[in-house]
């Protein structure tokens, strides 16, 4: 992660320094780290998309999550620009 906004950090229980140490592993159990690289090429290749997925708190609970990325590739670095949407209906 390189940014997280404040209700990131509210909803998740986390620190904004925390959760600028952690990755997407630490926080969504449908991205394991054993499965990454072949879910990064999926999601590159789609280019924008939306999921729904869950997301685990500092304290365990599970949130509901919709995410919306947007692939981008910057000074030859590639990217996820994320948004999650927190609800307990998705």
């Amino acid at each position: 992660m390189v940014y997280v906004n404040e209700a990131a950090c509210r909803i998740l229980g986390y620190s904004r320094e925390q959760l600028l140490t952690m990755t997407v592993h630490d926080i969504d159990p449908n991205f394991p780290a054993e499965t990454w690289h072949s879910q990064w090429q999926e999601l590159r290749q789609k280019d924008s998309s939306s999921f729904a997925s869950i997301h685990l708190t500092q304290d365990g609970r599970n949130l509901h999550v919709k995410i919306t990325f947007s692939h981008l590739e910057l000074k030859d670095q590639q990217y996820l620009c994320t948004s999650a949407y927190y609800s307990n209906s998705i």
